[in-house]
């Protein structure tokens, strides 16, 4: 099924050890049951056969429906750290192997590996420390022998030089046997014979059912097991991207033949498949040779292991384990931070011990690195990570006011605190934050203080109980907070819950806008009834005509000849009405003309649109980052563009809901006026340099 199934062509399936951990202990809970209820040895053996069987197919079929349903996908997401963990306990898992095939110890325990220090062991560790330092050298240092690949010549020379040597020393196999150099004897299986064995008048059909419990553990370990192996598999590919689901699909359908055929759960055999992908194999001609090479075993009456020595099975496997654990515990230190490559041995260390106490050890493990992980990151995106940002070019809102109230908002320069938050605010963050933000704002000594949502992504519960005390520390050294721009009813809600808006909130819903422009100006507003004067602000929804306009920035020019210039100068002016979402004009375009917004609010962007005309496909990343929230009724604009030499506006502009009115003069228009009207065209630079000036005192000037 690999064969037919598999993108790879060095792809290689086996069956899978943790599956048979889980099989081993649904047989021994049939084992335990026929001695209570005396079943015959027929019946046990039938009932057990049936059992991993059946509970392959199944596990085969759970699994192809995972890759249809695209779930796979999901184990990409583990971390780098906890996946090379996994991997690192690979290799240790095969490096044991190797030394538990010729001392014949169980080596499951890692404390267990004190047995290698016994000196009856001295020579057989001895021999295979030989043979595993050969592969090594052929493997990494040396690629040919006499134009032969060193790997496949010294996998065949390797046993062959084992027996010269035994010849050489007059020393008999079935010595070698007896003291454990070679492995025993055994008996043959006579293959297809297995089949007579699965009778199903035999069975205990009700015994396998009531095991329903331990076949979603083997489903669940099987599954996980696969996914790693094929995460494992796409480590070590590089760029290339495998398509997980569709790998999980070949080990599903893999997985229903063997247990059509009475055989057990596998997946990938992820060392000797990886192996085969490091030296070069890309034919599919390696799994046919396995593939081939295991159905004659089984048809054959030959017990190949009896000509292969002992050292010589360690010792392949020791150099899968050794390369695996290069791989992953050495050369991947330049892939990732310190502390990042701390975590690998601790998801190594983690799975490597819970894999010895439980068959869900391997998944445990892998879960307890994950939590690592994910602490580690917590820990980091707290201290690393500011989740909010003062807004030094937010001292006032866009709003055109007359000379007045100018005048008297001027006094109270830099007495609001803006406060954009960002991110995601969460427990490990929230504390610092609220910290910090009283700490600022207390040094700053603002009236108000603004706290803009609008970058926020989400928050939790903690956080949000910290942005409580944040307010009510704010309220107590004597500052006004109102909020902006909430991003969404989950946040919202979230707030209310915790008593900081809402009927019994610590603020008032009339201190809750809808954008920061809006809270500025609210906050300019009780600021100047404070000092009893009314706001007469010139409303956005309502259309103001240019005369208006031209007055308040007449109101603050000493000349009282402007005044005549006032109408003289509106009427070459032409009126254009703009529909929400329609772009005035964009970054590259040339400055034809400069702007004056009569109604509504526009809104600007440093970068280029894609379109004019489908703004809702424009990310905003795409569309750029504003350069202020909005500009309101008397901004100007495009006039920066008309004395630029690059001669282009630098910024797109856009009319935000309700549409928006402005007042347009063409750049050859101004040209002309500088010899026609002469009084006009000192207004409108009056205008232009009171407008760059009011930017340069928003933009430039810092704030504290």
């Amino acid at each position: 099924m690999f064969l037919a199934l598999s993108t790879l062509p060095f792809a290689v399936g086996q069956i899978q050890d943790v599956g048979l951990i889980f099989l081993a202990g649904m047989v021994r809970n049939l084992v335990r049951w026929a001695e209570d209820d005396q079943w015959t040895e027929e019946e046990l053996i039938a009932t057990a056969l049936w059992q991993c069987a059946t509970s392959t197919f199944m596990v085969g079929i759970c699994i192809v429906l995972v890759g249809k349903l695209k779930l796979g996908t999901y184990v990409q997401m583990l971390p780098l750290p906890v996946v090379a963990g996994y991997l690192a306990y690979i290799g240790y898992f095969c490096l044991v192997a190797g030394l538990a095939s010729v001392t014949v110890l169980d080596l499951s325990d890692p404390l267990s590996l004190l047995q290698l220090l016994d000196p009856k062991l001295g020579w057989k560790l001895g021999l295979l420390v030989l043979m595993t330092s050969v592969l090594l050298v052929a493997r990494f240092k040396v690629d040919t022998i006499w134009g032969i690949p060193t790997m496949p010549f010294v996998l065949a020379m390797q046993p062959a030089i084992f027996f010269a040597a035994l010849w050489w020393f007059n020393i008999s196999p079935n010595d070698c046997r007896k003291t454990g150099w070679l492995p025993p004897p055994v008996p043959a299986s006579h293959g297809p014979a297995i089949f007579s064995y699965f009778d199903p008048s035999k069975v205990k059909w009700d015994s396998m059912v009531s095991q329903w419990s331990n076949f979603v553990g083997l489903v669940i370990v099987v599954f996980f097991g696969s996914a790693l192996d094929v995460a494992a598999i796409q480590a070590e590919m590089g760029s290339k991207q495998l398509d997980f689901d569709g790998e999980l699909n070949t080990i599903g359908w893999g997985n229903i033949v063997s247990g059509l055929t009475g055989g057990a759960t596998g997946s990938y055999i992820f060392s000797q498949t990886i192996f085969s992908a490091k030296v070069g194999v890309r034919s599919r001609l390696n799994g046919i040779i396995v593939a081939v090479g295991e159905i004659v075993l089984f048809f054959a009456d030959i017990d190949l292991l009896r000509v292969l020595p002992n050292a010589y099975i360690g010792a392949i496997m020791c150099l899968f384990g050794i390369d695996i654990m290069l791989d992953w515990m050495v050369h991947s230190i330049p892939l990732m931070a310190s502390a990042e490559y701390g975590l690998v041995w601790m998801s190594f260390t983690s799975v490597m011990w819970l894999s010895t106490r439980s068959p869900f050890g391997v998944i445990q493990g892998m879960v307890l690195g994950t939590v690592f992980a994910t602490s580690y990151f917590a820990i980091k995106y707290a201290v690393a990570q500011r989740n909010w940002e003062v807004l030094n070019n937010a001292h006032s809102s866009v709003t055109c006011r007359p000379l007045r109230e100018r005048v008297a908002l001027d006094d109270l320069s830099h007495r609001i605190f803006a406060v954009s938050m960002r991110g995601f605010s969460f427990f490990g963050s929230s504390l610092v934050l609220s910290q910090t933000l009283v700490a600022e704002a207390r040094r700053l000594n603002p009236i108000w203080v603004c706290i803009d949502f609008r970058g926020l992504v989400g928050i939790d519960s903690t956080a949000a109980g910290q942005l409580k005390f944040l307010v009510q520390q704010l309220q107590n050294s004597g500052m006004h907070v109102c909020l902006s721009s909430m991003p969404s009813k989950n946040i919202e809600g979230l707030l209310e819950a915790h008593q900081i808006i809402g009927p019994q909130g610590l603020i008032s819903d009339d201190l809750i806008f809808s954008e920061l422009d809006a809270a500025l100006q609210g906050s300019e507003n009780k600021m100047l009834m404070d000092m009893g004067i009314e706001p007469q602000i010139l409303a956005a929804e309502k259309r103001v005509t240019l005369e208006d306009i031209f007055q308040n920035f007449m109101d603050s020019m000493p000349s009282s000849q402007l005044a005549d210039a006032r109408s003289s100068l509106a009427r070459h002016f032409d009126q254009r009405e703009l529909v929400e979402g329609e772009w005035l004009f964009e970054a590259c375009d040339k400055p034809k003309k400069i702007y004056i917004v009569g109604r509504g609010k526009m809104r600007l962007f440093l970068e280029v649109p894609v379109s004019k005309r489908d703004v809702s496909e424009i990310s905003s990343a795409s569309a750029g980052e504003p350069l202020q929230q909005v500009s309101g009724v008397g901004e100007v604009l495009g006039d920066a563009g008309f004395y630029s030499r690059d001669a282009s506006y630098g910024f797109s502009a856009k009319a935000e809901q309700g549409g928006c009115t402005v007042y347009s003069l063409s750049t050859s228009k101004i040209k002309e006026l500088e010899y026609e009207d002469m009084a006009s065209m000192y207004l409108l630079h009056k205008i232009f340099i009171y407008n760059n000036a009011r930017y340069q005192r928003q933009y430039l000037v810092p704030k504290g």
